[in-house]
């Protein structure tokens, strides 16, 4: 029987899935200069290729960093829920997600509502 896996907090799962999310990042940046070196030797512009992929690539990089969650947040429908003042049916939701931010010591987040139907 294997041993236990050691405890962990809640902060450093946070910090670990930020410098994955960071390495991440960089694995699709050098692949994208790969596919950008291939394709510009492959139609005769050279290193253009990697400079051309690598611009698109950081530009995708900042633009979904950004802006990825406003962007999945509409396309979905998500429609945020006034914490201040909630609407009757949304109270209770309220009342448990200021619940967990208070007992995880976190920043109340805003919370969204996505219909099913």
């Amino acid at each position: 029987m294997s041993a236990a896996p050691a405890p962990t907090t809640f902060f450093a799962e946070v910090a670990r899935n930020r410098r994955d999310s960071w390495l991440l990042v960089g694995v699709v940046l050098l692949v994208l200069a790969a596919l950008g070196a291939a394709i510009g030797y492959a139609t005769g512009f050279g290193w253009g290729g990697v400079i051309v992929a690598l611009v698109v690539a950081t530009v995708l990089s900042i633009g979904s960093y950004f802006g990825g969650d406003q962007l999945v947040l509409a396309s979905s429908g998500a429609k945020e829920i006034p914490v201040a003042d909630p609407p009757d049916e949304y109270k209770q939701l309220v009342n448990v997600v200021t619940e967990m931010s208070i007992a995880g010591g976190l920043p109340m987040p805003k919370v969204y509502v996505i219909n099913d139907s």
